[in-house]
């Protein structure tokens, strides 16, 4: 089994940690709580994108809600 990079340690700690609310957007936040650092929905993207392709975690799209 391949190592994670740190970007998906970060990401697939946030995923746990969020369990159903597990959302860009509240990843993101969650990610910034443990780095202090801001990051882009790119960059929580890329990184989960390659743990659904590992088999780590799943993911799916969904219709956004009105604001």
């Amino acid at each position: 089994m391949k190592l994670l990079t740190r970007p998906e340690e970060f990401v697939l700690l946030a995923v746990w940690r969020l369990q159903d609310e597990a959302y860009s957007i509240p990843i993101r936040e969650v990610i910034h709580e443990i780095t202090g650092r801001k990051w882009s929905l790119s960059s929580v993207y890329m990184p989960l994108e390659r743990l659904v392709k590992k088999g780590l975690v799943t993911s799916c799209l969904i219709e956004t809600t009105p604001a």
